[in-house]
């Protein structure tokens, strides 16, 4: 909800302007912190993505070198 409409509500409930603005930029400051965007959360999601992918391809170079050391090592 936008901040200029709760404090409309509030003064439409009868609650003096000044009141109004004061617990609406109180709660907002609250919330900054508590939520996040749909942005921050592309951004961890591709961030975490990435690292996913980065260890996929560790682990299936050492797989790959694992079988050509054991296919080396191993008697003809």
């Amino acid at each position: 909800m936008k901040l200029a409409t709760y404090i409309d509500q509030l003064t439409a409930a009868g609650i003096e302007p000044k009141i109004a603005t004061a617990h609406a930029k109180a709660i907002e400051t609250m919330l900054d912190d508590k939520y996040v965007t749909k942005d921050y959360l592309d951004a961890k999601l591709s961030e975490l993505t990435t690292k996913l992918y980065q260890a996929l391809l560790v682990q299936t170079v050492g797989i790959a070198g694992l079988i050509l050391a054991i296919l080396k090592l191993a008697p003809h």
